[in-house]
């Protein structure tokens, strides 16, 4: 498939399959200069260190060629600085087809796997990428800051021993076709106002709830299935909940904490979850259209509490 670019925009290449390279750089000289997939660069830390010292500009893209699992022992630190650069997976020619390039976390303790400090991962874009965190690292993804615009397509976010995404500050972050499954925790976290789209993902077998969310947010045909507590906590004032599917989590399907500003649902299905479809939770306002219903433990919802 052919690529049409600009003429100043460039694409780079990062190889660290079958071992080699791996996290920490053997040899990134001029003989491994990262503008072909046949003399890329060894580490996807190095390919970030690119960016900081300019190298890697603006619109360029760098392409993590899918030759074998990069293992990360040092948490990656990206220095993008807010310029627009896409970090997507490639097949092992170095070609964008969907795949995933499978990155494992082996950074133990309390670090996660990937590091967006404040402003440093501004407008960038990841995709084609599986974080998994390998029962070691606390989150695949982490984000203690406003680090706004920022968006995920393709990408699978797992093993975490805490939370998949773990974010806070008010946020512009969207994930298209997206799956966060088996942590520890929470397969999306996030204790802040955000204005995110969450469209096509799923959140499965997660320890604890499939996502935890803030304000004003949007989901999308999206499938929270067999978490340990709640499908998704929502806090959806202002957010809209559209044509998803709640099943078999381990408590509700969702709890919509939506209060002053209200929030909207429509055409999602609630079924199999043990306590209740939807719990309202306090002071929910709420507009609901043609939900379904089925086989929840405790019933549809709670108590009914600002269902319009």
């Amino acid at each position: 498939m052919s690529t049409f670019k600009g003429s100043s925009v460039k694409t780079w290449y990062v190889n660290g399959g079958a071992g080699v390279g791996g996290d920490t750089p053997a040899d990134n000289t001029t003989s491994n200069r990262g503008e072909a997939p046949d003399n890329a660069w060894d580490t996807i830390q190095f390919a970030f260190d690119k960016v900081a010292d300019g190298t890697v500009d603006d619109g360029d893209e760098i392409r993590i060629m899918n030759t074998g699992n990069y293992t990360i022992g040092t948490t990656l630190a990206p220095g993008l600085d807010t310029k627009e650069v896409l970090i997507t997976g490639a097949n092992a020619e170095g070609e964008v087809d969907g795949t995933q390039a499978v990155l494992i976390g082996n950074v133990g303790g309390s670090s996660p796997m990937l590091n967006l400090a404040s402003a440093k991962g501004e407008r960038s874009m990841w995709a084609n990428l599986h974080f998994d965190a390998n029962d070691n690292s606390q989150h695949c993804v982490e984000s203690t800051s406003n680090n706004h615009y920022i968006n995920w397509v393709n990408c699978r976010f797992s093993q975490a021993t805490s939370h998949g995404v773990n974010r806070t500050g008010s946020l512009y972050w969207s994930f298209i076709k997206c799956r966060f499954d088996n942590n520890a925790h929470n397969g999306l976290q996030n204790t802040s106002t955000s204005f995110g789209i969450h469209y096509d993902c799923l959140f499965d077998n997660n320890g604890h709830n499939g996502a935890d969310s803030g304000w004003r947010e949007s989901w999308i045909r999206s499938v929270f299935y067999n978490n340990g507590t709640e499908g998704l906590v929502c806090n959806t004032a202002g957010g809209r909940v559209i044509d998803c599917v709640f099943d078999s989590n381990g408590s509700d399907g969702m709890i919509d904490e939506g209060s002053t500003v209200q929030g909207f649902r429509m055409n999602n299905i609630f079924s199999n979850n043990t306590h209740y479809g939807v719990n309202n939770g306090n002071n929910t306002d709420s507009v609901s259209f043609n939900d379904l219903f089925f086989n929840n433990g405790s019933g549809d919802f709670d108590s009914g509490q600002g269902q319009l």
